[in-house]
């Protein structure tokens, strides 16, 4: 196994996401198989979940729903660029910000196009579709994501309810927060008890009725020498008796509080890009070629649908000319016009002015509910 020590910048990165105070990180570099391990030399501690709570804009629980883009982070040495993934999370619980609903997470891990390795970093493992994590990020409006403060300390795995639970405390407490624990498990409880008081009530309704037959038997007995007057008094315990058997109706009226609240849970929307644009963002197409078409497929909870929602197409240039979002006057040519997707075939298209855009590297992203629910990259020639 050979080592490679070198040094990488990652000076533009670190000030992005954590502003001027914490400056520079150096990178070593171990090639082990085909996997990449970059070590920091962190100009803070990221392990003080304080540290990490003061710098962050937003601290969540989210669920890993895929990969949705990948953009690597350029560093200080012409040619060496670290890989980035972006994946779309929904958020299940806030702690600090207002992320909320589906949300795009930058990482910096994920496949070096040179070499084909997979770069991340000590500690730290590419997230997974499928799997919940607490997320320490800053928002990047420029990107329109949350960037994972400081890999293998800002992305936390969680295995199970428990887990999640601490998980959450901790980092409440990092940010100065009171717990609020308490509140999440006492409300499913009282449902199945209140249910199941109903049926011991009804089977007690038989007990009382059997109980004027063994009064009978002392009005038998064979005492003809006293006067009458003693046949009153088991009249009376016949009366007694009436009353109980009226008290098992009302339970009948419980019944109600069975009623189920079930509220639907909204859907999960992916939108994954369609050829001729690759999704790992390498697709290259001539300025003067007319219409670039833009296709995407969608996914509802991760299976394949064809019923689709309204969407709108939002165009960034991310290198080139003047970067930043591209007025829809100038991209709309004469197939397609708007900010809005046509349907076709169960796809979102459109189809991109290429000749009015002109050259540069461009990120299209797919809004769905004012929401987005993927992108896609490529560049101009």
């Amino acid at each position: 196994m050979t080592k490679h020590r070198v040094r990488w910048g990652l000076a533009a990165a670190v000030l992005l996401v954590l502003g001027a105070a914490w400056a520079w990180i150096r990178l070593v570099r171990h090639d082990a198989a085909s996997v990449t391990l970059l070590h920091a030399e962190w100009a803070f501690d990221p392990g003080g979940d304080a540290l990490l709570v003061a710098a962050a804009s937003d601290v969540f629980v989210g669920d890993v729903i895929a990969a949705v883009g990948t953009e690597p982070v350029h560093t200080s040495i012409v040619g060496q660029n670290i890989p980035q993934t972006q994946f779309a999370v929904r958020v299940a619980q806030v702690i600090v910000g207002t992320a909320v609903g589906q949300v795009v997470v930058n990482q910096l891990a994920g496949v070096d196009p040179n070499s084909g390795s997979v770069i991340e970093f000590e500690g730290d493992t590419p997230l997974q579709p499928g799997q919940r994590v607490l997320l320490v990020t800053k928002y990047l409006p420029d990107r329109r994501w949350y960037q994972i403060i400081a890999p293998g300390y800002a992305d936390l795995p969680i295995s199970d309810a428990q887990q999640e639970q601490e998980l959450v405390s901790r980092f409440r407490r990092a940010a100065g927060l009171p717990e609020v624990t308490p509140t999440l498990t006492p409300t499913p409880t009282p449902t199945a008890s209140a249910t199941a008081t109903l049926e011991p009530t009804a089977t007690d309704t038989p007990a009382p009725t059997s109980t004027p037959t063994p009064t009978d038997t002392p009005t038998s007995t064979p005492t003809d020498t006293p006067t009458p007057t003693e046949t009153p008094p088991p009249t009376p315990t016949v009366t007694p008796t009436v009353a109980p058997s009226d008290t098992p109706v009302p339970p009948t009226e419980t019944s109600v509080p069975s009623t189920a609240t079930n509220t639907p849970l909204p859907p999960t929307l992916v939108a994954q890009v369609q050829p001729p644009i690759n999704a790992d963002g390498s697709s290259t197409f001539t300025a003067r070629r007319g219409v670039v078409p833009v296709k995407f497929a969608l996914t509802s909870n991760g299976a394949p649908t064809c019923d689709l929602p309204s969407a709108s197409i939002v165009v960034t240039r991310t290198g080139g000319q003047i970067i930043g979002v591209v007025n829809e006057s100038v991209y709309a040519g004469a197939a397609d016009s708007g900010t809005s997707f046509r349907i076709a075939d169960c796809q979102y298209v459109y189809n991109l002015d290429a000749r009015a855009l002109g050259r540069g590297t461009y990120r299209v992203d797919v809004a769905i509910a004012g929401t987005v629910a993927g992108d896609a990259a490529f560049e101009l020639m």
